[in-house]
This record gives structure tokens, sequence and C-alpha cells, in this order.
């Protein structure tokens, strides 16, 4: 009797650490520098965020505008997904975008951030399907903030172009493993959505699901950002992801730079949570990334 209330206290003691780890995690967020090594002389600098769902930091993000006006970056690249938009979601009751609207608003007006890019996710694409009126006014008052859409291309400086693939839903299906999906976007279906890139220029291209990175490098990217997987959920120490939001087992790009045919890859973990509101040893993050020849 005195082993099994020992064991129960051990265990519950466990499960108790594990969901105020959990709270914790999903409550607090990182900011991380990243350095990407390229053989071009030229530097570019910008703040990358993704996945905020809609979700609002203590203080209405005060602490967070700070960073990122400490930063003193004057670019900001969002990697999709700043909102919620699930099959419960009407158009009456829909929604919170309001406080991503707030959100970039305030980041333009209280930080040193001149230009905001927005590439979109699976939920701003499941919007535009399932409520295109509200999507339009979303996407009207963002512009009228001065956030710049990509619609396939937009040139940053004169070197750099920075491309959106906007793939729909059937991409993002739970019953795909990662070879039948990497199958879908072949270099026809990747030149429909985008056409021919000048490979004389640093392409960058925003695909807001990881599973088709090297698609797109093999196609002649020098560099893809991605977001979704929110960091694969649940880490373990020296090994990774256990599984991602759309249920792939150890997924192989999760979260963090990797290198792919010496160009680059990089997976935002993102700032918020949805359906599965789980982060394990995976805190929210928002990145000061850095490219040039260091």
């Amino acid at each position: 009797m005195v082993n099994f209330i020992i064991l129960f206290l051990v265990f519950f003691s466990i499960n108790l650490i594990i969901l105020f780890r959990i709270k914790y995690e999903i409550n607090n967020y990182k900011f991380k520098s990243v350095n990407i090594k390229i053989n071009k002389k030229f530097f570019f600098r910008f703040i990358y965020l993704s996945d905020l769902h809609e979700k609002i930091y203590r203080d209405d993000n005060k602490k967070l505008i700070d960073e990122i006006k400490n930063k003193n970056a004057d670019v900001l690249i969002i990697g999709g997904d700043l909102i919620i938009c699930s099959k419960n979601n009407n158009s009456l009751n829909y929604p919170l975008y309001k406080n991503a609207i707030n959100f970039l608003t305030d980041i333009k007006n209280n930080t040193n951030i001149k230009c905001i890019y927005y590439g979109l996710g699976n939920h701003e694409l499941n919007f535009r399907h399932r409520h295109n009126d509200l999507f339009k006014k979303f996407k009207t008052d963002l512009e009228k903030l001065g956030v710049m859409f990509i619609d396939k291309k937009i040139n940053i400086k004169n070197n750099i172009n920075v491309y959106s693939i906007d793939i729909d839903s059937k991409f993002y299906n739970f019953c795909f493993t990662l070879n039948q999906k990497k199958s879908m976007l072949d270099f026809k279906k990747i030149n429909t959505l985008l056409g021919d890139i000048d490979k004389n220029k640093f392409n960058v291209v925003l695909c807001h699901n990881p599973d088709f990175s090297e698609n797109l490098i093999d196609y002649g990217f020098d560099l893809v950002l991605s977001a979704h997987t929110h960091g694969g959920l649940i880490r373990l120490p020296f090994f990774g992801a256990i599984f991602s939001p759309e249920l792939l087992f150890l997924p192989k790009y999760s979260k963090g730079l990797y290198r792919y045919k010496d160009k680059s890859i990089f997976v935002s973990s993102g700032l918020g949570e949805h359906s599965i509101k789980i982060r394990l040893n995976n805190f929210p993050e928002i990145y000061d990334i850095k490219i040039g020849d260091f």
C-alpha cells in the first residue's frame, strides 16, 4: 500500500510538472537571432513571425512590441496564420481577427518597422475560401496600414525577390505521408503558381507548410521560409519534434534552420496555438533573421 501511494505521488507530481511546463511555455515566448550564411555579398535583415493565431500576450503585447522595436530592423515578414479559421466560424460571429489587426497596427506605430510583408497560411486561405467578403475587408484594413500581401512575388531590394506560394487545403490533409505530399507539388505545379524565377537574384519563398521545402529548393529557390508545425508541439531534448499538427510522426522539418543542397530552410515554431494547445520543451518564438556573407 505504501509503495502504491509513493508511485501515485510520483506519477501525480510528474504530470503536475508537465502541465505547469506546458502552461508556462504556451504563455511565454523567446526572441531568437538567426544568421543564414550565403556566398553572395549582400546583407538583408528582417523580423520573421508566424502562427500568432489571434493570441494576445501580456499587457496587450506591449513587451513583444518593445522587443521588436529594440531590434532596430525595418522589415517584418509574416509567414501566415495570424488568424484562426475553423469550420465552426461563420460570417456572423467571425471573428477575432481584430487582434491581428491591432497587433500589426501597434508594430507599425510603435517600432522601427517600415515594411510589413504578409504571406498567407492555411488559416488565411481557408478564411478567403469560406468568408471571402470578410477576408477582403481584413485584407483592405491591413493594406491601409501599409501591409503588403505577397501576390506571387515582390521585390524587396534590387537583388532580393520574395515569393509566396498559396497551396490549397489538400496540401494540408492529415492522411498523406510525406512522400505522397511531396509528389503533389511538382515543378509544373510550382511553375503554374509562381512562374519562372530569376536565378541571378537571391530568391526567398514563403511556403507555410514545410513539407514542400525540398521541392522548392530543387526548383531553384535559395531560402524557404515556413511555419505551420508549431515546433512539432512536443519536443524531446536531443531528439526533436514528436509529431506535427497534421499528426505526422517525427516530422523532418519542424523548427529552426536546416540545410538542403547548400540552400536554407527555416521553419518558425510560431507564437500561438489553436486546436491542439500543447507546447512541451517548445517555446513560442519570434526571429531576428540576418542573411549575408558573414
